[in-house]
């Protein structure tokens, strides 16, 4: 199946689902950064996680997901929009083999506007993985019980991608329930997935539209989609804010300018006689 995130109700009406496909946009930006096996396989975990904490975005807002680990060391930072477009940048595109999935670092979660920024939260990352670091930042800023897993075997024959989260809804006297107990018994079996099992289990789960037997309810599928916002008009507009000295050493040195976008890998030229009339728009 196409790249997608997957909502609905599950438990009888008692619980919200949230499960996402990412594999494609995973080989997408280890295609890009040319990234190695370790690399992939972290860059496919955060693309992951990236998509799950953008799941309550809605209209303009945007949600950026920055990690800076030092052990093992690397930078990844991705940008996911409302409609599902994304972007993501994976450094250095080879890391040095360690042992388990333990990360030492920071993440860090923005949510914008494009005119300002919303919300900015930190979470350590404290010797542990990904997966627990997401798991800390829900339950800090969802204040419910939640079950979350992520599953990502980019090295495989069928590589795969993605992740469930089951989030219990608050109890009402209008609608279906479940104690905090009851949702552990149900729904806390997903958190000991067995490995080797998880990433066909949660595959199955997004082919079929079900949970444990029974059937998603009120499910809505919306694809995910690489989306950069670079493109030569960008480009245009970001060096005709340089002073015009630089322009014109660009055009005495190099004939032209190229801008290469850290997202896509993408670049983008001008020539010399673009630069000739940027020169000129800004001296006359």
């Amino acid at each position: 199946m196409s790249d997608a995130i997957l909502r609905g109700i599950c438990g009888g009406g008692a619980a919200r689902i949230i499960a996402v496909d990412a594999t494609g946009l995973a080989s997408e930006v280890a295609r890009r950064h040319s990234l190695g096996p370790r690399a992939r396989a972290l860059a496919a975990e955060a693309l992951v996680a990236a998509v799950f904490l953008s799941s309550w975005i809605k209209g303009e807002e945007r949600l950026t997901l920055q990690i800076q680990s030092k052990r093992p060391r690397f930078g990844f930072i991705a940008d996911v929009d409302a409609s599902g477009g994304l972007r993501a940048r994976m450094t250095p595109s080879r890391l040095r083999r360690t042992s388990g999935s333990a990360i030492q670092g920071l993440m860090l979660t923005i949510k914008s506007l494009p005119q300002a920024e919303v919300y900015r939260g930190m979470t350590e990352l404290a010797g542990g993985s990904l997966q627990d670091a997401l798991r800390a930042h829900l339950r800090q800023s969802s204040q419910v019980d939640t079950v979350f897993r992520i599953a990502a075997d980019m090295g495989a024959e069928s590589p795969f991608a993605g992740g469930v989260l089951i989030e219990r809804l608050p109890e009402t006297d209008e609608l279906p329930s479940m104690s905090s107990a009851s949702f552990q018994t149900v729904f806390g079996s997903l958190r000991d997935l067995d490995t080797a099992l998880e990433s066909a289990a949660l595959a199955t789960l997004l082919e079929s539209e079900a949970f444990q037997g029974e059937p998603i309810l009120s499910a809505t599928r919306e694809p995910l989609r690489w989306r950069c916002g670079c493109g030569l008009e960008r480009v245009t507009a970001v060096l005709a804010q340089l002073p015009v000295a630089d322009l014109q050493q660009m055009l005495d040195e190099d004939g032209g300018a190229e801008v290469t976008c850290h997202f896509c890998v993408e670049a983008w030229r001008l020539g010399p006689d673009q630069l000739r009339e940027m020169i000129a728009r800004r001296t006359t």
